[in-house]
């Protein structure tokens, strides 16, 4: 999960791009953009890894009960029933958010939900 590994990839689809556009063989032009587009999906998925594992860095580092500086602010009854997980809490509040949201009008998010 490396840029270098991303980089890569992206290098293949360049190179498969241009391979199809060089061609004059549909054969050839349809594995070149079929390889490409293999490539591509990769790199997107390489991108989906890196950004999970550090947003997973993030939530411990702030449910880090050692953590003196990083401050999350939720319900009061979130957190007092999930007194054993942040992330627990979290998703009980996010829970309590929709509820509300689908109960109350105007509570939901810009597109109204």
């Amino acid at each position: 999960m490396s840029p270098s590994s991303l980089t890569w990839l992206r290098q293949r689809a360049t190179e498969c791009h241009a391979l199809a556009n060089s061609t004059n063989s549909m054969a050839v032009r349809t594995d070149a953009l079929r390889d490409a587009a293999l490539f591509e999906q990769a790199a997107n998925d390489l991108e989906g890894l890196n950004s999970s594992a550090a947003d997973t860095a993030r939530l411990d580092w702030l449910s880090d009960r050692d953590n003196d500086i990083g401050q999350v602010s939720l319900p009061r009854q979130c957190v007092e029933r999930n007194l054993h997980s942040m992330r627990a809490a979290i998703d009980d509040a996010m829970r309590m958010q929709k509820s509300s949201a689908t109960e109350l009008p105007g509570l939901g998010d810009s597109n109204g939900r």
